[in-house]
């Protein structure tokens, strides 16, 4: 564990409510608690998920002996960071993740944006890939920012993929990543106009 980290404190908050006792061995960084896991002077590494999967993709000596736990312990949603005097700012953020997950709400591909531009008959479809006007006015953004947003990075479920998923060295399952509709926490609210 390292000291003075929300990590530690969130095992032992864990370990409070359910009544398990682990021996903790505190230290100072991340690569002295990977240095005493890997090397067998301790059982148990916690982290958050991407963390673990990073780490043990890049530092287990054999990755097949280390095994992933599926339980949470803890929920620290991870995200884009803007500084708070950047308001305008912030709402551009926020709308690029959302529209990657209304893209992939919407069945938008990075392969079939362009075709759709000209070819879907859903209103939201038609404006969040610009083909109607709205999508950028309260932005303050032109009407073509969330179809070149789909275009260069893909939806939330190709960029997962790409990145954490299944296409990655990590093989990370979505779990609480996906959908809301396939049982995951993400959504997006309409696109305005």
């Amino acid at each position: 564990m390292i000291e003075q980290t929300t990590t530690l404190r969130n095992l032992e908050d864990w370990m409070a409510r359910t009544g398990l006792r682990f021996r903790l061995k505190p230290v100072r960084s991340t690569e002295g608690a990977l240095s005493a896991f890997f090397n067998h002077h301790c059982d148990l590494y916690t982290s958050d998920r991407i963390g673990l999967h990073a780490q043990r993709l890049l530092k287990a000596p054999e990755r097949e002996d280390y095994v992933i736990l599926p339980e949470a312990i803890s929920k620290e949603p991870l995200g884009p960071m803007v500084r708070p005097d950047e308001r305008r700012w912030f709402d551009v953020v926020r709308w690029v993740f959302l529209a990657t997950v209304l893209a992939e709400e919407k069945g938008i591909t990075t392969a079939n944006a362009a075709r759709l531009k000209e070819e879907a008959q859903d209103p939201e479809v038609r404006r969040f890939l610009g083909a109607t006007a709205g999508v950028g006015w309260g932005l303050g953004l032109d009407d073509g920012w969330a179809f070149r947003v789909v275009t260069q990075v893909g939806n939330y479920g190709e960029i997962f993929d790409r990145h954490l998923g299944a296409a990655s060295p990590l093989g990370i399952d979505r779990g609480m990543n996906g959908l809301w509709m396939n049982g995951g926490l993400h959504y997006a609210p309409p696109l305005g106009g």
